[in-house]
């Protein structure tokens, strides 16, 4: 495999698991507003296995060309690409793990609410 090719594979690695992390953090928003909070926190939970690995993934990169590595060592607007999908989805990850908590609130306040004013 040629030095550039392996830097490509490395940048797709990192944009895949970016999306994989926002699709699985969208999943958790979509199953935290319809009530489904454990299925909700399984999503998450999946989110951020993705990024940790998009971050695995971007580290290697990063050490192999602090490190010489000629397959990593040129510049790379892919890989640029890369880091900044995964920065997004880390935030929009982060964000996620601060609604779904509120959206349970919400939820067992709303619940309580009609049940004490519930016809009897």
């Amino acid at each position: 495999m040629e030095d550039n090719d392996e830097l490509v594979q490395a940048s797709m690695q990192v944009i895949l698991a970016a999306g994989d992390g926002r699709t699985h953090a969208m999943r958790a928003l979509e199953l935290a507003g319809e009530g489904d909070h454990e299925a909700a926190q399984a999503e998450l939970d999946l989110a951020e296995a993705a990024i940790t690995e998009g971050h695995r993934m971007q580290t290697e990169v990063i050490q192999g060309s602090v490190r010489g590595e000629a397959r990593y060592s040129s510049y790379s607007m892919l890989f640029s690409h890369a880091q900044d999908s995964l920065m997004v989805v880390v935030s929009e990850v982060q964000i996620t793990k601060r609604m779904l908590p509120i959206l349970k609130a919400l939820h067992t306040r709303i619940d309580t609410l009609e049940s004490e004013h519930a016809p009897r």
